[in-house]
């Protein structure tokens, strides 16, 4: 048997093998159990919004649906003065921010987020835009909270 994984550094979060090893016998897969008895199927669907987001294309840039407004791209365009570090700006996404009521989670929780949602961007990017190029980065800011952002490389997918 070979196995292969799309998220070869993903483990289950601790708090859900130590809530499956409560049930008797524990629970394998605990993760999986977790969900069947509390997410909402709409819980997933928003979810998979955000692993999975839209984009525009503006000006020959590839920006976040949910975060571009066509007058912060000009304010940024006259700083910056280059397309990619736009993009950078403007497609950025802190994880604190979309956890606000998480203030017990572990701090690898939060960077395993930001790992996921880079993988789910860049899978979503190459399918959106397959002859582009994007280079997508989990970083922390100064205060720990990992930040995703993503940009072209300006290359083309045939270079």
């Amino acid at each position: 048997m070979i196995t292969k994984d799309p998220l070869p550094n993903w483990s289950e979060p601790a708090s859900y093998a130590a809530w499956g090893r409560e049930w008797m016998p524990p629970l394998e897969c605990a993760w999986l159990s977790w969900i069947a008895h509390n997410v909402h199927p709409d819980e997933v669907v928003a979810v998979g919004r955000l692993l999975f987001p839209r984009f525009v294309e503006f000006n020959g840039g590839v920006f976040l649906e949910m975060k571009f407004k066509e007058a912060s791209f000009f304010e940024w365009m006259a700083k910056l003065k280059r397309l990619p570090d736009v993009e950078r700006i403007l497609n950025h996404v802190h994880i604190y921010d979309l956890f606000s009521n998480s203030t017990d989670a572990p701090e690898e929780s939060y960077m395993a987020v930001a790992e996921l949602l880079a993988a789910t961007w860049r899978q979503a990017l190459g399918t959106c835009f397959p002859d582009r190029r994007f280079l997508v980065e989990v970083s922390a800011d100064p205060d720990g909270d990992p930040v995703v952002t993503f940009a072209q490389s300006g290359q083309t997918a045939s270079t």
